[in-house]
């Protein structure tokens, strides 16, 4: 029996670059709460251990674990709510999480439970995930920023290559430009690095090139990294070394002060 915070984190553990293709899912209803079963019961069901004396511990279904995180009001549970839905849409495609959010492996067993969990959602949900995220980065939720990155205009990436003039998209990506400098101004580690590395390339449809900023998210990257555990910096150092190359020293000049503002905001956000 699996717990039901492991399907979760499962489903939450997801990242964008798997194949993209819509199935559609069978529609189950919950089963009826009882004063014995209303408790977010820690294992799933397993009917060989049921009896008539034992009624079986009743999981929330994903439908109420979505709008339970969506009446919260919180950004933060917002963009959980769009994780499950997008997560459990791609098991729809048969897609294998091979590790959670917090980089634990998930089992075969975990992996199916999830299939199974995620086959209840709805239609609502598939249509409406990418309402949630747009709220959640709107609201400020740097992770929902790169999530709206992958996921292009609106969930539709294609859009950016497609539609590239369309006044609609044109202001998705300037608002969502504005929004990842932002976090990336409060020094917001993952966006340092994932802004740096597509800053470099011509060809990134999101992040249009700007050599300075990259190299100064990569080096405010790579000082925070220094501050927080040196002994993890290879690969910013490499890092650096490739956005610099061909820049000029006034380039190189200006790209150090912008790191330097951001490790500054960095050391008095958490007192260093």
């Amino acid at each position: 029996m699996l717990a039901l915070g492991a399907v979760i984190a499962a489903c939450l553990g997801f990242g964008f670059n798997r194949p993209a293709m819509e199935s559609s899912s069978p529609t189950t209803s919950a089963a009826p709460d009882t004063p014995s079963n209303t408790k977010n019961s820690p294992h799933w069901f397993d009917p060989l251990q049921a009896t008539a004396k034992t009624p079986p511990p009743r999981q929330k279904s994903l439908v109420e674990t979505i709008d339970a995180l969506l009446a919260s009001k919180k950004p933060e549970d917002t963009f959980k709510a769009f994780q499950l839905a997008e997560r459990c849409v791609r098991h729809g495609r048969g897609g294998w999480q091979d590790t959670d959010a917090d980089g634990n492996e998930v089992s075969a067993a975990e992996n199916e439970a999830a299939r199974l969990w995620c086959a209840t959602i709805t239609e609502r949900m598939r249509t409406s995930r990418f309402d949630h995220l747009a709220i959640a980065v709107k609201a400020g939720v740097p992770e929902a920023a790169i999530s709206s990155m992958f996921a292009g205009p609106f969930g539709d990436r294609s859009a950016l290559l497609t539609r590239a003039s369309d006044p609609l998209v044109l202001a998705w990506k300037r608002e969502l430009n504005e929004t990842l400098q932002q976090h990336a101004a409060n020094a917001h580690m993952r966006t340092l690095l994932l802004v740096s590395l597509k800053s470099r390339s011509d060809r990134e449809p999101v992040i249009d090139r700007n050599p300075i900023q990259g190299l100064g998210y990569a080096l405010a990257h790579r000082q925070i990294s220094l501050l927080t555990d040196p002994t993890t910096i290879g690969f910013e150092n490499w890092l650096v070394q490739e956005v610099q190359k061909g820049m000029s020293a006034e380039e190189i000049a200006a790209a150090t002060v912008q790191a330097d503002v951001i490790v500054a905001t960095w050391r008095r956000a958490n007192n260093k």
